[in-house]
């Protein structure tokens, strides 16, 4: 034993049997692989494992890879508070770490020595280590590297945790986030655990990239207390999955948060459930929705774990938030352990946690119900294409596409557009985007071009690193998209532009997405409103997929363009219309079929449920009300009295008719 661990063991902090039977055979240090470039200041991003249902659907997630890069990057220090350490990869980490000369230092639990091959590779290469002994837990799993970036929460550095449960690993660029776990790290390695350690008098909220952190410390700094309060924030939503939930009074406030109207949702692992004291039962019994997690991915008593410990509450609302960390939801966890609590707010750091939600639930027992709201099929709608950084001044020239690449009109009335610090665009009601078809929202105005402009008057993209999210009108993330460098004039577009996976946090493989490249890679132009080549887009998509519509089908329909008043006597403005007929012998479904001009092809798209019966007409004004007909759902027919065509176009996008003209007279009324 070298003097330090002989000091230590002195203290109490390290059990000295475990010590003297610690293997001191000389550890190989095997060289580093870096793919990864450091987090930006502000920066975060977050980790998930993904072991399938079983070792056959596991996939191999980065989040470990993640922690061994950390280590990789450090350049003077790293700090590592963590309960369970097998892997051999973070183990090799550590090493060469240490090896380079940078200070290294660990804080574990003592219990965990006599079986951690890491714990003890790492001791026996003179790599300080404090441990807690006893049989109260020195849970914490994070880690600090060079007092600026940090890693937090489920995830303890074992080869089970990596593979075979879920978990979840945050990592952060922040000197402020890294001086606060600091000082819970530097407690624990001075010999102060649980009830010994201080608590802190102030507990700031640390802003990152689009979002907010808090952190709280068990046992000093009343965990169960800061999750209720979290409970009692809730207005419209609440989904947790947790490893262990045997606090009777936080299954009190989810009840009643079940009573107010919020939607309560859980996932239970399955193993901790059969616990007596688990409140799992408590829950169903009063009619919250509950199941069990589906992971079977084990070896011997390894994995199969649900091993989160988050919840989810208000995703889609104006103060969505997440809660996670080491912290379970016991009186162990609250009164005895060392553990963090972390609050997590902003939307962009939320949606990524409703996205492993429904792959839980979906995994587990609740994949044969109804899914939960958020956890519904997307819509097949997509980012395809945004210029962050336009030639001359950016103000008005940045645009952003939206693209349908389903089958199906989509109504995006109430939608979203949003950067990592605000909604920057929400669409208007009765905005429908045909199959195939796009929508390009602009930063400002034009002289010499009709556009559709950014509700809040500006985009304001960032030219280096952006993050750009399109939501329904639930607020639930549909798609997001990362940007890089974005060189002037020249946009940005997802790969293939058109082959597209709806699951924005990963492809179907489980691996990730890198959602957009610059056009420079690829030669390709500019091209808001279609594909760069000028064509519609591919109907070839990755992930989940719905059923295509077949409402409006116009095998049988004879729909036309039967007349229009494009100058009517005085003021044009409410007056103009366009009246279309049925002249064959069946109903037609006109849900999301448009009339359009040489302008804008959606002057009007009809609503869900709009059915023309055989003879029968529809008179579609420019607005205003009127009794023998209804108003253009963009608010505006905007016909030209000469040189104009109108559209009729089907839900799929197909034409079904025109009619043009080359002038009409004051109050004449044009017919086909």
């Amino acid at each position: 034993m070298n003097r330090y661990l002989r000091a230590l063991a002195v203290l109490g902090l390290v059990m000295s049997s475990a010590c003297d039977t610690v293997d001191t055979t000389p550890v190989a240090i095997e060289g580093a692989a870096l793919t990864s470039a450091p987090l930006a200041p502000g920066a975060y991003q977050i980790e998930f494992t993904n072991p399938g249902t079983s070792a056959a659907t596991a996939v191999d997630m980065p989040a470990d890879d993640r922690v061994i890069e950390a280590i990789d990057q450090a350049q003077a220090t790293v700090d590592i508070a963590v309960f369970g350490f097998d892997h051999a990869g973070i183990t090799q980490a550590v090493l060469r770490a240490h090896a380079r000369g940078l200070r290294v230092r660990l804080v574990g639990h003592g219990e965990e020595l006599a079986t951690s091959n890491g714990l003890k590779a790492i001791q026996s290469a003179g790599v300080p280590m404090v441990l807690r002994p006893g049989g109260t837990l020195m849970h914490h799993k994070f880690i600090i590297v060079d007092g600026q970036t940090v890693g937090f929460g489920s995830l303890n550095f074992t080869t089970a945790a990596a593979t075979q449960n879920d978990e979840n690993f945050v990592f952060a660029n922040s000197t402020e986030l890294a001086q606060i776990f600091q000082g819970e790290f530097d407690q624990m390695f001075g010999g102060k655990f649980g009830a010994k350690k201080a608590a802190r008098a102030v507990r700031p909220t640390v802003a990152v990239e689009g979002g907010s952190v808090q952190l709280h410390f068990s046992p000093k700094e009343d965990t169960a207390t800061r999750l209720r309060e979290v409970i009692a924030s809730a207005d419209t939503r609440i989904y947790f999955m947790i490893y262990s939930f045997t606090l009777p009074e936080v299954a009190t406030d989810l009840i009643a948060a079940k009573n107010r109207g919020v939607e309560v949702v859980g996932v239970f692992d399955k193993g901790n459930a059969s616990s007596t004291y688990s409140q799992d039962d408590a829950l169903a019994a009063a009619g919250v929705r509950v199941a069990l997690d589906g992971n079977e991915n084990t070896s011997g008593f390894a994995g199969g774990r649900l091993h989160d410990k988050v919840m989810i509450v208000d995703a889609g609302g104006s103060d969505p938030m997440v809660v996670t960390g080491s912290y379970n939801w016991s009186a162990g966890a609250t009164t005895g352990n060392d553990e963090t609590l972390a609050i997590l707010r902003g939307k962009n750091l939320v949606a990524p946690y409703v996205a492993e939600f429904c792959r839980v639930w979906k995994n587990g027992s609740g994949g044969a119900g109804t899914p939960p709201a958020l956890c519904a099929p997307r819509p097949l709608v997509a980012l395809t294409e945004v210029m962050a950084n336009p030639e001359g001044t950016d103000r008005y020239e940045e645009w952003v596409e939206v693209t349908n690449v389903g089958t199906g009109s989509l109504d995006v009335s109430g939608w979203t557009i949003s950067d990592a610090l605000a909604v920057r665009h929400t669409f208007a009601a009765g905005t429908f985007i045909a199959p195939k078809q796009s929508l390009v929202v602009y930063s400002g105005a034009s002289a010499t071009a009709v556009r559709m402009v950014a509700s809040t008057g500006q985009l304001a993209l960032n030219n280096d690193v952006e993050t750009v999210s399109l939501a329904d009108a639930t607020g639930r993330v549909v798609d997001q998209v990362g940007l890089g460098l974005a060189v002037s004039g020249e946009s940005m577009h997802r790969t293939l532009d058109g082959l597209v996976d709806l699951d924005f946090d990963g492809r179907a493989d489980g691996s990730r997405w890198d959602a957009h490249h610059l056009v420079s890679a690829t030669g390709l132009l500019s091209s808001p409103g279609v594909r760069p080549d000028g064509s519609l887009w591919s109907t070839v998509i990755v992930g989940p997929v719905q059923p295509e519509e077949t409402a409006g089908e116009t095998n049988d329909a004879e729909v036309h363009l039967a007349s229009a008043l494009p100058n009517p006597v005085g003021t044009d403005r409410p007056e103009e219309y366009v009246v279309i007929e049925n002249r064959g012998v069946v109903t037609v479904d006109l849900s999301g079929w448009a009339i359009g001009d040489l302008a804008s092809p959606y002057r009007h798209v009809f609503a869900a449920g709009t059915l023309l019966a055989p003879g029968a007409t529809i008179k579609v004004y420019d607005g205003g009300v009127h009794a023998d007909g209804i108003p253009a759902s963009s608010g505006a027919l905007s016909l030209n009295n000469s040189d104009e065509t109108l559209s009729l176009i089907d839900a799929h996008a197909a034409a079904v008719d025109t009619m043009s003209w080359a002038s009409a007279a004051e109050g004449q009324v044009l017919s086909k």
